[in-house]
């Protein structure tokens, strides 16, 4: 067999391998070899397989570790607008509540309401 768009009077080698973490594919690993000496052996294979699966953990972590930091920046806005479903606020109540210079902080007010509205559910 041949890669493609290599020569095809020249010893070639690819070695193709799955990264997997978590029972999900996270993508491909390939390494291509060209040259007379252009096969991988038993404990080449092996590194390959290792490289691979701490590959498949970093993109697993990273992906992790994205989705964490959404929820933690929006964790503070759900619970305002729990607050004010259970006090029934209006719009103009909530433009009060929530200062858009802090916007990932609640305000010492807002989290005083908070508390107040916690206590009454």
């Amino acid at each position: 067999m041949v890669v493609p768009g290599t020569p095809p009077d020249e010893p070639e080698a690819l070695l193709t391998l799955p990264l997997i973490a978590r029972d999900s594919v996270k993508g491909v690993l390939s390494i291509y070899r060209l040259g007379a000496h252009a096969s991988f052996d038993a404990e080449e294979f092996e590194l390959a397989k290792r490289f691979g699966d701490g590959a498949a953990l970093a993109l697993d972590n990273t992906k992790t570790r994205a989705r964490r930091e959404l929820q933690a920046q929006t964790d503070d806005l759900r619970e305002l607008i729990a607050c004010a479903e259970a006090r029934m606020m209006t719009a103009k109540d909530l433009i009060v509540l929530f200062d858009e210079s802090t916007y990932e902080r609640p305000t010492r007010r807002w989290s005083r309401t908070l508390a107040s509205a916690r206590s009454r559910t």
